[in-house]
């Protein structure tokens, strides 16, 4: 007796079911790259204001006279120096101890030639997606960090 030779191949049952996983594993990645690029996006201006927080309390101490970051809307700025936020990001402002955000317009952050800063808490904001950085007052280095995206 002759045995009929059998086609190799997946059924559509199996290849749907591996077009499913595909689509899942991309649906997967797009959702972590989105949560990554906000992330970096908000992380970048934050480090680098302070970087300069610690740069301003240096220059203070070593030149003895005081230093300013001018936190303003759209952005911070050190002497004849601005950086500016992205489209859409604004920067808050709270003193330690208080409640309450404001709103950056303008507001002077100085160190002084002691290398005290005034304890501060900033966060950068961009929709629901905010990160926050408190500064220490003798350091003017980072006190705490809190991040929520959502």
């Amino acid at each position: 007796m002759r045995r009929r030779p059998t086609l190799a191949g997946y059924t559509l049952l199996e290849i749907l079911l591996v077009l499913l996983l595909v689509g899942v594993l991309v649906s997967v990645s797009l959702v972590s790259f989105r949560l990554t690029d906000r992330k970096r996006r908000l992380e970048a201006p934050m480090s680098q204001l302070q970087e300069l927080a610690r740069r301003a309390r240096q220059t203070a101490v070593q030149k003895q006279v005081p230093y300013d970051i001018v936190l303003e809307k759209g952005g911070y700025s050190v002497g004849p120096r601005r950086y500016a936020l992205r489209e859409g990001q604004e920067l808050w402002w709270k003193p330690w101890r208080q409640q309450q955000w404001r709103q950056a317009e303008s507001y002077r952050w100085t160190f002084q030639p002691s290398g005290f800063c005034e304890p501060l808490s900033v966060r950068l904001q961009e929709g629901q997606a905010w990160v926050e950085t408190g500064f220490h007052p003798l350091t003017a280095g980072v006190r705490e960090e809190r991040m929520e995206i959502p």
